[in-house]
């Protein structure tokens, strides 16, 4: 069965939330065999397009750019860590010089608890951004709340001293910095169309976040009736966590905002990767059927998931 199983796509063996290898046994390879309506010994081929007349197009002219640690781009204005204001001056500056590009580390989100997920390449979404790379000071509100947010600056930018970056203590400064403007300014210009845009991928996310505030970040040990984003249970928490969702998804906004503010000085070009968390806690029963009726394999599903 596992050469068929491979044949078809189906992967033998993953990594779990926690770190450990497990194979699948024969039965769970089945299922999935039954749910692609395996039948056959081998997959139906794959009718591919013929390709278009004429050469490729041509090279384009040689530029050359920065390869760059965003969390360690660090200015005298940084709260501890690189964050895109950070990035729009270096990328203005470096264009100046004549480069054309930057190549950065994974931007994807970590789960808004402690500690704080460090590593750029363990991150909870690749869709979504790591609010630690936010710039407090050009968020619409800051000067509102100039004055409840000075001693959380100093704070922050103390820590600029220290070779190694404290992501917790980072993460804890920003936090409270952005709960206090998000109270000052909870609704700024092109919020509302913004998040309709993102649809239920980013209703998803930050309901995830909230949860993961309360429940921890382990949401396969979560109650049954919240371990999906969909059904009754859910919507009721949903229901009762809406102005936290509401401010995920406003931090969301403004990372956004700025993030397209610093490649409006240069090209950016970034590492991607994910562990999972808020993605795979997407990845349902109805998404992967989905997925297998519109004709994509299980390997792609598997890549898609992680």
């Amino acid at each position: 069965m596992l050469d068929r199983a491979l044949r078809w796509g189906v992967i033998p063996e993953y990594f779990g939330y926690t770190g450990e290898r497990i194979t699948a046994g024969p039965a769970a390879k089945e299922a999935v065999l039954n749910a692609l309506g395996a039948t056959k010994d081998q997959p139906p081929r794959i009718a591919r397009d013929e390709l278009p007349p004429g050469p490729c197009a041509s090279a384009p002219e040689r530029v050359w750019g920065w390869a760059a640690q965003l969390y360690a781009l660090r200015s005298r204005d940084s709260w501890g860590v690189g964050d895109f204001a950070d990035l729009r001056r270096f990328g203005r500056s470096a264009r100046r010089t004549g480069a054309s590009l930057m190549l950065l580390n994974p931007l994807g989100a970590q789960v808004p608890v402690l500690p704080y997920q460090a590593s750029p390449y363990y991150s909870s979404s690749r869709r979504f951004l790591n609010e630690i790379y936010i710039c407090i000071e050009d968020l619409p509100g800051a000067r509102k709340c100039a004055n409840e947010i000075e001693p959380l600056r100093k704070a922050a930018q103390a820590l600029n001293a220290n070779r190694l970056i404290d992501y917790d203590q980072v993460f804890q400064l920003k936090s409270k910095a952005l709960e206090t403007i998000y109270k000052a300014e909870p609704r700024p210009s092109g919020l509302a169309a913004w998040t309709k845009s993102e649809g239920d991928a980013l209703r998803d996310f930050a309901t995830f976040n909230a949860l993961a505030e309360t429940l921890g970040p382990a949401w396969r040990s979560w109650p049954e009736g919240l371990r999906s984003p969909t059904g009754h249970a859910m919507e009721q928490k949903r229901a009762e966590l809406k102005d936290r969702i509401a401010f995920h998804q406003w931090v969301q906004f403004h990372l956004d905002r700025q993030l397209e503010r610093a490649a409006g000085e240069i090209g950016l070009v970034a590492d991607v990767e994910s562990a999972g968390g808020a993605t795979v806690y997407r990845l349902t029963e109805a998404t992967v059927r989905r997925a297998l009726d519109a004709g994509r394999s299980a390997a792609f599903v598997n890549r898609w998931a992680v």
